[in-house]
C-alpha cells in the first residue's frame, strides 16, 4: 500500500513517507478485508477511516506545519490513524473524539505500536466535541491534557503562553468553515477538512490563516502544491480586522458530517455491515 502511495506520487515529503511507513493502517481497522485497499473502511459508532490516498493528501497538505515544536488538533479522531502519522512526523497532537467508544477503540489501537506516543504526552486523545472548544481552555504540559469549561474564552493557551495550534485536520464535513475553528488556528497556521453538506459534493479544502489586505470574495486560482491537483477555488473569508482565511477546494471527497454523537450513533445503528467486505481483491503492495 505504502509502496503504490509513493508510485502514484501521492505521497512525496520526506515526513509523510516516514509516517505512512510506521504507521500500520491495519492496526486502526478492526476485522476487515479491505484494511489495505485504498478505499474507505467502517470502523464503528457511525465512523469510518478514510482511503489511504486520502489520508496521504492530508498529511502532505500539513507537512510543513506538522514538525517538532508544533501543535496539531486532529478533530474527530475516530480510529486514531492520522493522529498517530501526525505525532510520528514530529507534531505534538492532540485528538478530539465525541464517541466514548471510539476513544477507547482508539487507544487500544495506539497502544499495539505507539504506546510510547502516549506515554510521552506527544500525542494525547480526548473525549469531547470539538464544536464546543470556542468556549473551552485547552492546557497541554507534559503530564496531561484538561479541557475546561469557561465563560465567553475563544483563546486557545497552552501553560506555555503559546496560542492556537500551527494545523488542524478535520476528520468529518462541514458544510461551512465555522469561526470556532479559525479561533483554534495560530496565525499562518493551516487547517484541512472535507466541506460540504452530507448527500452533497464534498471537497477535500485546506485554508490558511494570513493577515491580508485582500478585498475580493473570491477568485480562481492555481494551487501549484505539487500533488497534481490541478485547478482549485479560493474564497476568502474575513474573520476580523485584516484576519482572513483563504479556502482551497480540491478534488471531490465523502465524509461523515461533523455532527452530535445522538445523529452518529443513530447513524450506526443503520449500518451494520461494510458492504465491500467481503471482496477479495485486498492488495498490500
Amino acid at each position: 500500500m505504502v509502496r503504490r502511495l509513493i508510485r502514484n506520487g501521492l505521497v512525496s515529503s520526506e515526513s509523510v513517507k516516514q509516517a505512512v511507513s510506521a504507521v500500520d493502517r491495519g492496526d486502526f481497522i478492526p476485522n476487515s478485508k479491505r484494511r489495505y485497499l485504498d478505499r474507505a473502511v467502517l470502523v464503528g459508532h457511525g465512523s469510518q477511516i478514510s482511503a489511504p490516498h486520502i489520508h496521504a493528501r492530508a498529511l502532505e497538505l500539513l507537512a510543513k506545519h506538522a514538525k517538532k515544536g508544533s501543535r496539531i488538533l486532529d478533530i474527530g479522531s475516530g480510529s486514531g490513524y492520522i493522529s498517530v502519522a501526525l505525532a510520528t512526523m514530529g507534531a505534538d497532537v492532540i485528538g478530539v473524539e465525541h464517541i466514548p467508544e471510539l476513544v477507547s477503540q482508539s487507544l487500544r489501537n495506539i497502544r499495539k505500536r505507539h504506546r510510547h506516543l502516549l506515554e510521552s504526552k506527544q500525542l494525547q486523545i480526548i473525549a469531547g466535541d470539538a464544536r464546543t472548544l470556542s468556549s473551552a481552555r485547552i492546557t497541554v504540559n507534559n503530564a496531561n491534557v484538561t479541557v475546561t469549561e469557561t465563560e465567553n474564552e475563544t483563546e486557545k493557551e497552552s501553560e506555555t503562553g503559546t496560542t492556537g495550534f500551527d494545523g488542524i485536520h478535520c476528520g468529518a464535513a462541514i458544510d461551512e468553515v465555522p469561526d470556532w475553528m479559525w479561533a483554534l488556528l495560530k496565525e499562518g497556521g493551516r487547517a484541512v477538512f472535507p466541506l460540504g453538506k452530507e448527500g452533497e459534493t464534498q471537497y477535500l479544502s485546506y485554508a490558511d490563516k494570513r493577515t491580508t489586505t485582500c478585498t475580493s470574495s473570491t477568485r480562481t486560482c492555481r494551487l501549484g502544491l505539487g500533488l497534481g491537483l490541478g485547478l482549485g477555488e479560493e474564497e476568502v473569508k474575513e474573520v476580523k480586522d485584516d484576519v482572513k482565511v483563504a479556502i482551497h477546494r480540491l478534488f471531490p471527497v465523502v465524509y461523515v458530517p461533523l455532527t452530535d454523537p445522538t445523529w452518529q450513533r443513530e447513524r450506526w445503528r443503520n449500518i451494520e455491515v461494510d458492504p465491500y467486505d467481503d471482496d477479495d481483491d485486498d492488495d498490500d503492495d
